[in-house]
Order: structure tokens, then C-alpha cells, then sequence
């Protein structure tokens, strides 16, 4: 496989088609980082996040046993300029997933995450039960100078083995298959994020 552009190089395709994942450490520089973290951090203080749900539809609830989470859905329509670099990355990551795996990725949504100190998120799969057209989940981690011990980890699931865990600092973007399971750890510290799905929708 050639080198599509820097940021997703043979490696990473590679580690996707054997595990069905790739974590990208240096997507964005560390200005635009800053920048991202900035604009999300100031939307947080300034809005009203909702309590993220689980479920699909009418049957969807807040339950705290299984997630923590409150989220901002995001509009690349209308959208803060310190965002244009995670659209233009979504955007690549979708033509190199595309053009190397043939997934049909043809729709995308995202939405920002912060994680109260002490909230979690059970293990569990993005894809619904009752069916869902989630193919690809990304994770975009926005704190900086995060440390392990400071927990928000996410465990990639292999079965009952850990495939990979992923520490939540700033830069660091996990792409996988939507139906792996995967869990976030207890966090001790306020957590960010922006967590969004490519989908297989049928036109």
C-alpha cells in the first residue's frame, strides 16, 4: 500500500486490515490541537450539554450505570473555524477508508464529549442491536498533558482479551470497525473528546 498523506501512512493501513483499527498520534499539528481544544473547552462552558443516552430511538435513555458522558452534536455547516482541521481530517480519513477497504462510507456525524471527573462508559459496541448503519466510530482526544493514572483509557476489545488501550492526550485519533466492543475507564480528571461515525447508508 502506498503512502496516502502523512498523517495515514502504510502502517496504519495496515494495522486496520489485520485488527480492524488504526490510532493516528500526530493528525493535526499541535497549534491546531490547541485550537480545536480551546473552541471545544469554550463551547462546553458557554452551552447546555445534554446527558448522552444509550439505546436507539423511542427506546433510547439516560442510564449513569452504563455511561457518564454529556454531548454536542456537531454541524460542519456551521461550525467554529478552529474546527476546519477535523473536518478536512474526517474527510481524508473517509477517501483513504474508502479507496483501500471499499467500506461505501457516504454519510458522517460527530459530536463533542466531556466526561466529568468520576463518569465512565461500560463496554459496548456502536453498533445498535436492532441494527444500525454505523460502520466506522473515530475518537479525537483533546487534553493535554493527560497522564495514564489519570484513567479515561479506552480498552479495545479482542473477546475477552484487551486488544489495544488508548491514553486520552491531546492529538491522539482512534479509528475502528464500529461493532468492536470497547469501553472508557473511570476518569479522574474532566475528559474531552469528539466522537464521530462514518455510515453505510443505502441512497
Amino acid at each position: 500500500m502506498e503512502q496516502v498523506k502523512q498523517v495515514i501512512q502504510e502502517e496504519h493501513l495496515l494495522q486496520f486490515e489485520q485488527d480492524g483499527f488504526m490510532l493516528l498520534r500526530h493528525a493535526l499539528t499541535q497549534e491546531e490541537n490547541m485550537a480545536l481544544a480551546n473552541c471545544v473547552r469554550s463551547m462546553h462552558a458557554q452551552g447546555q450539554w445534554n446527558k448522552a443516552q444509550i439505546g436507539k430511538g423511542t427506546q433510547s435513555n439516560v442510564d449513569n450505570d452504563q455511561r457518564g458522558d454529556f454531548i454536542e452534536w456537531l454541524d460542519s455547516e456551521n461550525s467554529n473555524n478552529a474546527l476546519d482541521p477535523y473536518w478536512q481530517l474526517m474527510d481524508e480519513i473517509q477517501k483513504t477508508l474508502n479507496r483501500y477497504f471499499y467500506l461505501g462510507l457516504n454519510f458522517f456525524e460527530a459530536h463533542m464529549a466531556c466526561y466529568p471527573k468520576g463518569t465512565f462508559y461500560k463496554r459496548h459496541s456502536d453498533r445498535h442491536k436492532t441494527g444500525s448503519s454505523r460502520k466506522v466510530s473515530i475518537v479525537y482526544y483533546l487534553n493535554e498533558s493527560w497522564e495514564e493514572q489519570q484513567g479515561g483509557l479506552l480498552n479495545i476489545f479482542n473477546e475477552n482479551d484487551t486488544k489495544a488501550t488508548v491514553v486520552p492526550f491531546i492529538g491522539h485519533c482512534i479509528v475502528f470497525l464500529s461493532e468492536i466492543e470497547h469501553e472508557v475507564t473511570v476518569s479522574e480528571a474532566e475528559r474531552f473528546s469528539i466522537t464521530g461515525w462514518f455510515h453505510q447508508k443505502v441512497i
